[in-house]
């Protein structure tokens, strides 16, 4: 029986994968945080899981916090809380939140340092309200020390991992895109995935039994329907300009058709879902950008 999961989350101020626009959600990134918070949960009366709030672990200098704080009203705390009310739960998404300081903000090889640190301080204060047989699962990615900081805290405290997701990023300007996602492996008994897309995280997931059937069929849906609406968006806007140069017409399909790519690929994992999701969902094609 799974104890009490809580999610942690590893923000970061960028990274270097610029596959999408700086603020722009990874297709499904919401819906798989509100998943993974539903682990190890009791149910009520009416069977509905209450998912915990995610626990933020971030370098970001608290000196700045006038600035860079993860307030309830900024855009990542509102998307989740939004996601969170279109799945039937009220007020949730982003909780507590642990920061840096500036010297982590300005040199990167302590970041992971200052996340290992912010998880002990979180950790102490969940044994002081009682929360001791506590697991967590985390997410990061492999740009900003986050593996480093998940191998510290693995380490030290293994027994209070449920399990590690590192989002595997790269920088399509220099052309720095590895072939394939580094080797899932273990550390001290705790898995430690690695993907490109959310639903490939949500298959790993779901292969290692955090997570059930359903829950990976409404990541996969919603991935798929928020790439395609962002999509649709850009269009729109393309359209609205009078003239288009070539190169942004093929720079926008260059990135579309990469998402899609890697979309795809994965959501090719979940074939096995139909007829719980629609066969036509899987049969994803190119849409040419149409600009007047």
């Amino acid at each position: 029986m799974l104890h009490f999961c809580r999610l942690l989350g590893f923000i970061t101020l960028g990274g270097i994968d610029n596959q999408y626009k700086r603020g722009q959600f990874y297709p499904g990134v919401l819906q798989f945080g509100l998943e993974l918070s539903k682990t190890g949960k009791s149910r009520n009366n009416e069977e509905a899981v209450i998912p915990s709030k995610i626990t933020v672990l971030t370098a970001r200098a608290k000196e700045l916090k006038f600035a860079m704080a993860l307030k309830p009203s900024s855009k990542v705390c509102s998307a989740y809380r939004k996601l969170g009310d279109v799945n039937g739960v009220d007020d949730w998404g982003i909780g507590d939140v642990y920061y840096g300081s500036v010297a982590e903000w300005i040199i990167s090889w302590r970041k992971g340092i200052r996340k290992f640190t912010n998880f002990e301080l979180m950790l102490r204060n969940d044994i002081s309200q009682g929360y001791e047989n506590n697991k967590y699962i985390i997410i990061g990615d492999t740009g900003e020390k986050d593996e480093d900081a998940a191998e510290r805290i693995i380490n030290k405290y293994p027994s209070n991992i449920k399990a590690v997701f590192l989002h595997n990023v790269y920088d399509m300007k220099n052309q720095y895109q590895p072939n394939s996602n580094p080797v899932d492996r273990t550390a001290s008994g705790v898995p430690i995935f690695y993907f490109r897309t959310y639903i490939g995280a949500a298959v790993k997931a779901y292969h290692a039994s955090i997570i059930n059937k359903e829950a990976l069929k409404r990541i996969t849906i919603q991935a798929i329907d928020e790439l395609r609406s962002s999509h649709q968006s850009t269009i729109s806007k393309l359209n609205e300009m009078k003239v288009v140069p070539k190169f942004i017409i093929d720079r926008n399909q260059r990135a579309y058709n990469s998402r899609w790519s890697e979309l795809v690929d994965d959501a090719n994992q979940c074939s096995f879902l139909i007829p719980l999701v629609p066969k036509d969902l899987f049969k994803v094609g190119n849409t040419n950008i149409q600009v007047k």
